[in-house]
């Protein structure tokens, strides 16, 4: 994170910049991926909130470190060359072609894939249920952020914050430790295996055959159900083995697989 650390560039941070393309879009500028199919369970129709029509990005960087990354429709060289000129972007860009697809849907897998599963696309917290996100910060911080009952982190819709002293050191924890008691993203277990009924099938259907299988529970960050994690792993497990023959090799303490 190109900014220095304090409480209030790391809640910007989160609350504006860090969302799932973060992960991707590095792979996309450094020339890895070229094309992204976002799968739905059900294909949304124009119209709808989570709607996002087929199109080409361009993506590039700025900043004075080149650490910054910018996307926008991208509608060829010379519509881009203006903007690269005047604005100080990087002029070596790269496009992505990114498109929704539902579980229904034909996709055309020729070619050289990376299949990406997050275990929160069978069952989902509508928001973030985090449990002790830490974030270290100095005494001062701390003793300033206890004094302020109307600091700006208690008033955050989202993850409660607290302050906590460990060994020494003083840290923001950010956590929801109780989940609602009801959520309409959250499914049943039987909802959820049709769900993976319906993600085995599309696999099949379309023969996709990866290089590389990433699985990420999504727990830690909240917005896989914890109490139906492991439940929709071990249906992922199946698929995986069933379909490619894949064994997962797990990364001790990291909330990722491969």
């Amino acid at each position: 994170m190109d900014f220095e650390n304090s409480a209030e560039n790391v809640s910007n941070f989160f609350r504006e910049e860090l969302t799932v393309s973060n992960w991707i879009w590095p792979l996309v500028y450094r020339g890895r991926l070229n094309n992204i199919s976002w799968l739905f369970p059900r294909r949304r129709a124009e119209g709808h909130r989570d709607y996002v029509p087929p199109r080409r990005l361009f993506i590039t960087t700025t900043g004075n470190r080149r650490t910054e990354v910018l996307t926008g429709l991208h509608r060829g060289r010379g519509s881009l060359k203006g903007r690269f000129d005047h604005d100080g972007w990087n002029p070596d860009y790269r496009t992505v072609w990114i498109e929704q697809l539902g579980a229904d849907c034909r996709l055309d897998a020729s070619g050289q894939w990376v299949l990406g599963i997050c275990l929160d696309y069978f069952s989902c917290n509508t928001r973030a249920v985090a449990n002790n996100w830490l974030f270290e910060i100095t005494a001062e911080q701390r003793r300033s952020f206890e004094a302020d009952d109307l600091h700006f982190l208690r008033l955050l819709p989202g993850p409660q914050v607290r302050t906590q002293h460990i060994e020494g050191r003083d840290y923001l924890v950010f956590g929801n430790p109780i989940e609602p008691e009801w959520d309409w993203r959250v499914l049943s277990e039987a909802q959820i295996a049709e769900r993976l009924k319906a993600f085995q099938g599309f696999l099949e259907r379309n023969q996709v055959a990866p290089e590389l299988v990433v699985v990420s529970r999504s727990v830690k960050s909240g917005y896989t159900p914890a109490k139906q994690a492991a439940f929709i792993e071990e249906g992922v497990r199946d698929i995986l083995a069933s379909t490619f023959g894949a064994r997962i090799e797990e990364r001790a303490g990291s909330d990722f697989h491969e």
